[in-house]
């Protein structure tokens, strides 16, 4: 867990018993729109989303309610994993019903306020959209982590990298042409070298008045 999970918790598991008593206590149910902005802010940060994709999520779910209650937000760790799975819940309505949903640019005001005419028009109400932005942040970034986790186990835990050659000084210049000769021309030489000495002999021959 990180150093910031760590410092609230004050270990890096929580004990059954802290747990007990944590639940025991009176919570409100009930989310204001600030809070479920900053519950989404804070699942979006780097640790914690890696934590979720860890399978960690009751240590994950404890850790965002103790950062809200100190922001005086009080909530239950299960309070929060109940909150999630209810806006992940609104999330998949309203894409049933705006299938563009996913391709749409939630930070231009513009289509914010077309976004909210077609979901009045199909009869979505509008407690269901109005968080729509924050959540589409953070099931993009949990969707990109779940695929990066897939292209790691289907070509192992190992990153594979293309390997750069570096230029070899010697073998990148341009290279002279090769001897082929296996022996070859040394032999022709020789016959050469013969011919032209018996050449020389029979002319001296020919040349001998005796």
């Amino acid at each position: 867990m990180n150093s910031s999970m760590n410092n609230l918790l004050g270990s890096k598991f929580l004990s059954s018993e802290v747990l007990t008593v944590s639940d025991k206590r009176c919570r409100n149910p009930n989310w204001t729109d600030h809070e479920i902005v900053r519950f989404l802010e804070i699942l979006q940060e780097e640790d914690t989303m890696k934590d979720l994709m860890a399978q960690r999520n009751k240590q994950v779910f404890c850790y965002v309610a103790q950062r809200l209650c100190s922001e005086g937000a009080n909530k239950t760790w299960d309070q929060c994993r109940i909150k999630l799975k209810n806006l992940k819940s609104q999330y998949r309505y309203v894409k049933d019903r705006v299938p563009n949903l996913d391709i749409l640019d939630l930070e231009d005001e513009k289509v914010v306020k077309k976004l909210i005419l077609d979901c009045q028009g199909r009869g979505i109400s509008s407690a269901s959209i109005k968080h729509l932005k924050y959540l589409k942040k953070f099931i993009c970034k949990q969707n990109l982590l779940e695929e990066g986790d897939e292209t790691i186990s289907y070509y192992g835990t190992t990153s594979v990298t293309p390997t750069i050659i570096e230029d070899d000084p010697i073998s990148s210049s341009p290279s002279s042409p090769k001897d082929t000769s296996n022996g070859t021309d040394n032999a022709d030489e020789g016959l050469f070298i013969l011919s032209s000495f018996l050449l020389i002999s029979c002319g001296n021959e020919v040349m001998d008045p005796s």
